[in-house]
């Protein structure tokens, strides 16, 4: 019975044309990625899991569009065996997208290990099936299981970067912002809601089943919505802990380092940048406060939104960095530390327009000493390519006079600001 159904699932889909269109507009997408800057492309990845749940949801009503529904109903088959190998099936025809999905991350992650890549693009993959399960077991009508699908994948769209952290633990797409510090407890969220999913389906399924097979999805259910909640106190739990758990310190260079929340390691990472931003700025004569203390707190709640994009602040003579993310410990590719400790230190306000442009030229080269230096080994080669070709157009005299201060005698690169008088 099962080989017939699936003999019948393969000759109907394949010669379908929808399944045709289904591959060429992936491939279009993977493509078009090539034509936007990589955090824009990032944000077109729900878009894959979009053709993924539709193609899904396709096959999942197979029998409806054909008219065997009633076939179907009277078949031995229990529901737990049927969209077991719907499920597959479904995961079969989607092996491309996951495949172009995974080289299009791996061109953006250069170096990033492929088996992170693919860890993270496969978990994805099996929430855009299974999504689709829930959906088109719970609205008979399949325009409106693929709104409702369309509707999630737009929502994960527009809350591409920062904004994902509200809802980190269910977030499919979190982990494509830092593959390399993968954040366990959103894989555990995302296929806990797998599961709930594929157990919903047999659960809510118009199919005769045995009542123990009702039962047992209807308490797996549960099984995962509990999941879902203790991760949720798992976070106020962390942070209680936090508060009470004394700071760790060493002396790093001429300055102490205090830690918690984080390892050593992440600590010295965020120690050896602050270190080369502070060098390089008194090699261009930059007198402002140096402070003595680099302060690290992990956090888990998410700041308000004035803060969620800035976890460096000042106070005393200390900067504290409160990372609530493992975005914030990738340095590479999404989270801009240098830039970000930069705009800390160099915060101060200039009278003039002429004044103002120099500082953020300033700025901005000290940056690009930094990562192209390398000394701290954090930045990618990727990162650094991306520095190199930093340039500083203008026809505005005292830009180029700015210039070649910069190049010639670079200490007397502030003091050229300080000096400068509006035109």
């Amino acid at each position: 019975m099962m080989k017939d159904i699936l003999l019948f699932w393969s000759k109907v889909v394949i010669r379908s044309d929808y399944l045709l269109t289904y591959y060429a507009v992936v491939v279009i997408l993977c493509i078009s990625q090539f034509f936007f800057t990589a955090s824009d492309a990032q944000a077109l990845i729900p878009m894959y899991g979009i053709f993924s749940s539709v193609l899904t949801t396709q096959i999942i009503t197979l029998h409806q569009r054909y008219q065997v529904e009633k076939i179907f109903m009277i078949s031995p088959l229990s529901n737990r065996t049927l969209i077991l190998w719907q499920w597959l099936f479904s995961f079969i025809l989607t092996i491309p997208a996951l495949m172009l999905l995974v080289g299009f991350e791996k061109y953006i992650y250069a170096e990033t290990p492929i088996c992170k890549i693919l860890l993270i693009a496969s978990i994805f993959q099996f929430f855009a099936i299974s999504i689709a399960f829930l959906f088109s077991t719970i609205f008979s009508n399949q325009s409106v299981s693929i709104i409702m699908i369309v509707i999630i994948y737009f929502l994960l769209m527009l809350m591409h970067g920062y904004k994902l952290e509200m809802i980190q633990y269910i977030a499919p797409t979190l982990n494509f912002m830092y593959p390399d510090y993968i954040n366990s407890l959103n894989l555990m969220g995302v296929l806990t809601i797998c599961l709930g999913s594929i157990a919903a389906a047999i659960l809510f399924s118009k199919r005769a089943s045995i009542p123990k097979e009702k039962w047992v999805a209807g308490c797996f259910i549960s099984i995962m919505l509990l999941i879902l909640f203790s991760l949720h106190l798992y976070e106020g739990y962390k942070e209680k802990e936090l508060l009470i758990k004394p700071y760790q310190s060493y002396t790093f260079e001429e300055f102490t380092v205090e830690y918690k929340g984080v390892s050593q390691e992440k600590a010295n990472n965020y120690a050896s940048v602050y270190k080369d931003i502070t060098r390089e700025m008194k090699g261009f004569g930059v007198g402002n406060k140096i402070y003595d203390t680099l302060k690290i707190t992990r956090v888990y709640s998410i700041p308000s939104k004035d803060r969620i994009e800035n976890i460096i602040s000042t106070s005393g003579d200390i900067v504290e960095i409160r990372p609530y993310s493992n975005k914030f410990f990738e340095f590479n590719y999404g989270y801009n530390i240098t830039e970000d400790i930069i705009n800390t230190l160099m915060s101060e306000t200039w009278k003039t327009k002429e004044q103002t442009n120099c500082y953020e030229i300033l700025k901005k080269i000290i940056e690009q000493k930094v990562i192209l230096t390398n000394k701290s080994s954090l930045f990618s080669n990727v990162k650094k390519e991306s520095m190199e070709s930093l340039e500083f157009n203008t026809t505005e005299l005292y830009v180029k006079n700015f210039l070649n201060v910069l190049n010639e005698n670079p200490k007397n690169a502030y003091q050229y600001i300080v000096k400068l008088k509006a035109i």
